[in-house]
């Protein structure tokens, strides 16, 4: 492994990296487990039949999101819910 160019030091020596890079057998799950972690953030329960499947309701709203792989379908019954949690 070479350092990016714009970080090399002429030490010889490479950077340790934090995350999982993409491609990686571990690196769909590191990415899901932090998906997982900022959905609940926004206060969506996730389904106990379904772990890819997140409900938030709120008032008279529900917004759903199902996740497949790296693929998120968003439903919901307000519009403008759908495009806070988009945008």
């Amino acid at each position: 492994m070479k350092q990016i160019e714009g970080f090399d030091v002429g030490s010889g020596r490479v950077r340790r990296l934090v995350r999982s890079l993409y491609g990686l057998k571990q690196a769909p799950r590191y990415w899901n487990r932090r998906f997982v972690q900022a959905i609940k953030k926004l206060q969506f329960q996730q389904s106990h039949a379904d772990p890819c499947l997140f409900t938030r309701k709120r008032d008279s709203s529900i917004l759903i999101v199902a996740l497949y792989v790296d693929d998120r379908l968003v439903s919901g019954s307000s519009a403008s819910e759908i495009e806070k949690l988009i945008c």
